[in-house]
């Protein structure tokens, strides 16, 4: 199959202008040579313009004196781009799209930079839904035995007795042997010998109401004293009778 013409012609001339390029380079031209290529590495696009920029003037004017090479058409108007290949168009020497090749291996991976600055902080997120109440712990020692008498077992230092005068009904604590009233141990009263205390306690501590009525029993909330012994409460109920005025 015969191949057209043009492309015969193209390759007669760009053969004859690397073979020129080429003697010129081994004989005179080594000394005009920007770079010097050597076997493995890599040839860059400006590296093969400055060459035959170097040897175009030389080879025109010299060489070929008749003006069928010229120094536009050894050199490139533009640098060539990643990708590119030097190929002879009708204008001159031009860089065109080369083929893909095959992908080479993959490179080893970089090593890792450095560690870069902390952001600022983020804003306050919202408050997040209440928990379910946890289980109710046991219950603690009971510590009023230690200072009270809550266990049952009263022990009275004091006794009944009379004293200065008081308000009917009321309540003190005595740590003497004798109080200045009758103990507050719950006893039941007749109501026709303490009609005046019956008429300010009424029932509430006891009793029928009718003929009998009680005083109230102190004795479990007794204060202790640091050696055990139970300090005592009583209530007046021979003075003076109070009055809401």
């Amino acid at each position: 199959m015969r191949k057209p013409t043009w492309l015969d012609a193209r390759s007669v001339a760009l053969g004859l202008l690397i073979g020129l390029a080429g003697a010129y380079a081994a004989t005179d031209g080594a000394a005009l040579i920007t770079h010097v290529f050597t076997a493995g590495t890599v040839i860059k696009a400006e590296e093969v313009n400055a060459n035959f920029a170097a040897l175009a003037q030389p080879i025109t004017t010299a060489r070929l004196a008749d003006g069928s090479v010229t120094a536009a058409k050894l050199a490139t108007p533009t640098p060539g781009q990643t990708g590119n290949a030097l190929t002879i168009t009708a204008d001159g020497l031009a860089w065109a799209q080369a083929g893909s090749g095959p992908q080479g291996p993959k490179g080893d991976t970089g090593a890792a930079g450095p560690k870069g600055d902390s952001g600022p902080a983020g804003p306050k997120g919202d408050a997040g839904v209440q928990g379910s109440p946890g289980v109710q712990g046991p219950a603690g020692p009971d510590t009023l035995p230690q200072y009270f008498q809550t266990d049952g077992t009263y022990t009275t230092f004091a006794a009944d007795g009379r004293g200065s005068q008081c308000v009917i009904g009321d309540v003190w604590l005595t740590a003497a042997s004798v109080g200045g009233s009758v103990l507050a141990q719950g006893q039941i009263l007749p109501i026709n010998q303490n009609q005046a205390l019956f008429s300010l306690l009424g029932t509430q501590y006891g009793g029928n109401g009718q003929t009998t009525f009680a005083l109230p029993d102190l004795r479990a909330v007794s204060p202790k004293s640091a050696n055990g012994q139970a300090l005592s409460y009583v209530i007046c109920t021979v003075g003076v009778f109070p009055s809401r005025n």
